[in-house]
């Protein structure tokens, strides 16, 4: 063991401690307060609310104000409190009265200790694990002076202070690169990050519809006759930008119910709705195959293809996520309640799956949302028939990540290795065009809803990052915090536009 300090001792619970034994009839107490397991939280040592005792039945242990309270029933929730009041409590807490030994938030604390708990644990079994004093009573803890657990305590709680007030500053820095991530691309599909670009090249309605249908004869599909677009109330776009819908860019495939009979290991991979996880296409999620796919050819996915996910919970829009198909996994079988889409020539998939992280589309994509209870859909016409700003050519070929040589301060090291915003096409942009212009046309883009201006993104997450840093004393935890919160613009950037 290790050597304690002068004046600190080894002790038992069993010697250092005693318990209340005693328990009530409640219908002999006068109304007093409550502590049941469940108005306790666990691992907090908080107590989240009390009951009283005029409607219990049950015998209830008694406790002074001051004393600690275990429960002991599934110790691993690690539920201890000191109530600052006196009352009644559950027969499932062991009460522990205040000692001269012992300051009772050191108590406490050794009783939500990992090793204590660790120990409890062990000694305890079945679906529903009890300890008793009794057991817990050999287990062994340093016990120093009181005042010394006194200044334990207070040192304990100021740590813990800073450390809670760190992980709130480092919790807002997601929250703040989302607000980013959907500002820029609101920006990008307002026309603002291209406008020093803009040319006289007009999207074309008849060019557009000509490559649709050279690609429909090409695939065996449904042609899609869905609405025209109207004089509808659309957010204002470039001079050389016009609306279409997203039927009108795409030819569309609906998934079919395969038989689940006919899954094996081999094969053709299924997509099922498990697979388009968060946004993202995961197919090692319970993988299925089909064997002897070729008589479904029609629904086939291949690469550039994209997925999107029509079905999720109410409400919550867990679903209508575009996913692109990568290179490496070959055809893949489409199951029902996922749309896909192949884009005609001339329009990047890219550029759809930035459009369909657009308040815009999710506003339309969800305003057709049918269902039950829990259970949300969405049909074709959800996704077909959505408005979408079409840019000229020149738009398409804007590629900010592939025309800034080097990279930002504090970019990370993947910044030179990824594509910023995929509004894509073969053209590339002059290498000799300034670094700052560009950057000046990306900062000076407005963030939508009335959000900050673009160009203070790196004050606002180095002051978040700082207040975060200085409520640690660790310097481990410092060079985490530091670490994670190391974006600025183009970081962002890069984040929302990776598709994956």
């Amino acid at each position: 063991m290790n050597e304690l300090p002068t004046g600190w001792a080894r002790a038992a619970l069993g010697e250092a401690t005693t318990v209340r034994k005693e328990k009530e009839d409640p219908r002999n107490l006068p109304n007093l307060p409550f502590i049941g397991l469940e108005e306790v939280e666990a691992h907090t040592g908080r107590i989240i609310s009390t009951q009283n005792t005029s409607a219990l039945r049950s015998a209830v242990a008694i406790f002074a104000k001051g004393d600690i309270l275990y429960g002991r029933l599934r110790p691993y929730l690690n539920k201890v409190v000191i109530p600052d009041f006196a009352g009644a409590a559950s027969a499932e807490f062991i009460v522990f009265p205040r000692s001269k030994l012992l300051e009772p938030r050191y108590l406490q604390r050794v009783l939500m200790s990992p090793a204590f708990v660790e120990f409890t644990t062990s000694t305890s079994t079945g679906d529903r694990p009890r300890v008793s004093y009794e057991s817990m009573s050999p287990y062994v803890f340093p016990l120093p002076p009181v005042k010394e657990q006194h200044r334990i305590v207070a040192k304990i709680d100021s740590v813990s202070a800073k450390s809670k007030r760190a992980r709130d500053q480092l919790d807002h820095v997601p929250r703040l690169v989302e607000k980013y991530k959907e500002a820029i691309i609101a920006a990008a599909f307002r026309g603002e990050l291209t406008s020093d670009m803009q040319g006289a090249d007009i999207a074309c309605a008849s060019l557009i519809a000509k490559r649709k249908s050279a690609l429909a004869s090409k695939m065996v599909v449904r042609p899609w006759n869905g609405r025209k677009l109207a004089d509808e109330d659309l957010p204002q776009v470039p001079n050389n930008w016009r609306w279409f819908l997203v039927g009108d860019i795409v030819i569309h495939r609906a998934g079919i119910a395969f038989q689940s009979d006919d899954f094996g290991t081999k094969g053709n991979q299924v997509v099922r709705l498990g697979n388009l996880y968060q946004g993202n296409l995961d197919l090692s999620r319970q993988p299925v195959f089909l064997k002897d796919a070729d008589k479904y050819h029609a629904f086939f996915a291949t690469t550039g293809d994209l997925l999107v996910s029509q079905t999720g919970t109410k409400y919550k829009r867990d679903y209508g996520h575009f996913v692109a198909v990568p290179e490496q996994v070959g055809n893949l079988l489409i199951n029902q309640r996922i749309l896909c889409l192949t884009c005609i020539q001339g329009i990047d998939p890219k550029f759809l799956l930035f459009y369909s992280r657009t308040r815009l589309f999710r506003e339309y994509f969800f305003s057709k949302e049918t269902g039950g209870v829990n259970q949300g859909n969405v049909g074709v016409s959800g996704i077909m028939d959505a408005p979408i700003p079409l840019p000229s050519s020149v738009d398409r070929k804007f590629k900010p990540g592939e025309h800034l040589p080097g990279k930002l301060p504090l970019a990370s090291n993947k910044t030179d290795r990824r594509v910023v915003i995929g509004l894509k096409s073969g053209a590339n942009l002059s290498r000799s065009r300034p670094r700052k212009r560009i950057m000046r046309r990306i900062f000076e883009s407005r963030q939508a809803q009335g959000l900050c201006d673009l160009r203070n993104i790196h004050s606002v997450l180095d002051e978040a990052a700082q207040a975060a840093c200085n409520q640690s004393g660790d310097e481990e935890m410092l060079a985490t915090i530091r670490e994670r919160v190391r974006v600025d613009v183009l970081d962002l950037m890069i984040v929302c536009s990776d598709p994956r």
